[in-house]
């Protein structure tokens, strides 16, 4: 057994890791900017947990992959750690990753995380609530000892002044936001339901008026954000 298998597990929040990546990416210099990188650490993050190597628990966990059983049997009862959270085993993300992408959520910054399909025959599906991520295999380097990007200066005198600069597509993307809200209102549900439908609805939008469209996971968590505002508002 190897001198980290034998030390204690080390949890972070899905969102911490998942910055740390993305930045790791974005120092690097590899990709050709900040919504690849986004994009490709949530990739890398994913595969890792799909094939095992990336130990990960959570709040809650649930998974099935028949038809829900009787009224009168009960379900398995989940084994919790000593934090009582459930581990999220590997067969969890293989599915969600085999998912059609309109049929699965992702949430990096809550660790939220849910997939559903039906069959003529039985449902298929499940839902992770406050994922985190065992750090010690992460593919990260230690902190401080990532190379400054090109330009870094300007941004970081940026950041001082209220952030970095948005994405080119952000403009045309909050525009036809808000248009689709005002036209449409938001489709039924509670919390970020009908997440997907929005999105699909925007990026139809966009592509109609032949403006650049950003990548699926870089808007879904300003549109749970968007969902679950104004649904508390009672609008």
């Amino acid at each position: 057994m190897s001198d980290n298998a034998k030390k204690a597990a080390k949890w972070i929040p899905a969102y911490v890791a998942f910055n740390r990546l993305r930045k790791q990416y974005e120092a690097a210099e590899v990709f050709a900017d900040e919504e690849v990188c986004f994009r490709v650490a949530a990739d890398t993050l994913i595969r890792r947990l799909r094939a095992g190597q990336l130990p990960s628990r959570a709040a809650h966990c649930h998974l099935y992959e028949e038809a829900p059983p009787p009224d009168d049997e009960k379900p398995q009862s989940q084994k919790t750690d000593i934090d009582g959270y459930h581990m999220v085993p590997a067969s969890f993300w293989a599915s969600f990753s085999a998912c059609r992408a309109q049929s699965r959520e992702q949430d990096w910054i809550s660790g939220d995380f849910e997939f559903h399909e039906d069959s003529e025959f039985f449902g298929h599906g499940g839902s992770v609530i406050g994922l985190e991520l065992d750090e010690r295999h992460l593919p990260l380097e230690p902190l401080g000892s990532l190379p400054l990007i090109k330009g870094n200066e300007s941004e970081l005198t940026a950041a001082k002044a209220g952030g970095r600069p948005p994405a080119k597509w952000w403009a045309d993307f909050a525009e036809e936001l808000a248009v689709y809200v005002h036209e449409n209102g938001l489709p039924e549900g509670k919390g970020h339901e009908g997440q997907s439908e929005v999105i699909d609805a925007i990026f139809a939008r966009m592509n109609e008026r032949g403006k650049k469209e950003p990548g699926r996971p870089t808007v879904q968590p300003v549109i749970n954000a968007v969902l679950r505002r104004i649904r508390s508002a009672g609008n």
